[in-house]
């Protein structure tokens, strides 16, 4: 796993799970951290002093998406001073939803954003 500012490496990581997205301006900002491995990657938005906002693009699923994500949780715990985690996750995404259960983050529940309707999960030190 390593930490990746390539926009092109990234987004074509992203793209093969996917994402079509460009996180070149997300990279831009040295704040963010985008880990990425052969099985996928995470993004984590600075937004405050060891707060961090995260969002995966995973090529696995099940079992070893939750290893994956665990071991991303870790790394940013032990490289970047990670506490604690938020993310918000469209209420259509049943797989995602269980994804961030399984994986201990607690649900604050559904919330009109504008992005629509999130369900939206934190983290202590998770």
């Amino acid at each position: 796993m390593i930490r990746s500012r390539d926009a092109r490496l990234v987004n074509a990581r992203a793209w093969a799970a996917g994402i079509d997205a460009d996180f070149a301006e997300f990279l831009a900002d040295p704040r963010h951290v985008c880990l990425i491995d052969d099985r996928g990657g995470a993004l984590f938005a600075w937004r405050g002093p060891g707060t961090f906002e995260a969002h995966v693009f995973f090529k696995v699923r099940g079992k070893e998406a939750l290893s994956l994500g665990r071991e991303m949780l870790s790394h940013m715990r032990d490289n970047y001073g990670a506490e604690r985690f938020w993310t918000e996750i469209p209420v259509e995404s049943r797989k995602v939803l269980m994804f961030a259960r399984l994986i201990g983050w607690k649900s604050l529940g559904p919330m009109e954003t504008r992005h629509g309707w999130n369900e939206i999960f934190t983290s202590e030190n998770g």
